[in-house]
């Protein structure tokens, strides 16, 4: 179910965002290369009946991907008003095959589990940009929901 959200939910920011279409992109789920966004991604735990129902995550930072698609960056995860971050060097990024979305893995950067799927996008003004749905594995009944988008500067557009 959260994967059907977090898919819905990128389907509207691409129309929001003014997208054009998948020809746009040689492969929109192929990991970025030589590519720096700012990231801002917002969400929340469903309600299951625990102590942490509801709670607003919201996370902030700078991901980078080098010319092999190495990841590197840094990320500040606001969780319910508790602040941590996050080097992200060494996590992984993980094209997407056929209509699979891609995957970047930030799980041993971390310490907890932490994986997004993206899709990229040609934005408005001809630059690139990346969405992102949370789509961290989960063993118990309660998982975040988190969306967002990563925009490169104008000097990399």
């Amino acid at each position: 179910m959260k994967k059907i959200v977090g898919l819905a939910l990128i389907l509207i920011l691409l129309q929001l965002s003014g997208t054009r279409t998948r020809a746009a992109l040689s492969n929109p789920t192929a990991c970025p290369t030589n590519f720096t966004c700012s990231i801002t991604a917002t969400g929340t735990r469903p309600l299951t009946g625990s102590a942490t129902d509801g709670h607003a995550i919201s996370i902030i930072g700078v991901i980078s991907f080098d010319a092999s698609s190495n990841v590197s960056g840094f990320f500040a995860i606001n969780t319910n008003g508790t602040v941590s971050s996050a080097n992200l060097a060494g996590a992984t990024c993980t094209s997407g095959t056929g209509d699979g979305l891609g995957s970047i893995d930030f799980t041993p950067q971390t310490g907890r589990p932490l994986v997004f799927d993206f899709v990229t996008y040609v934005t408005s003004s001809g630059g690139t940009g990346l969405l992102v749905a949370d789509a961290t594995p989960v063993t118990t009944h309660g998982a975040d929901v988190l969306v967002g988008k990563c925009l490169a500067s104008p000097s990399q557009s």
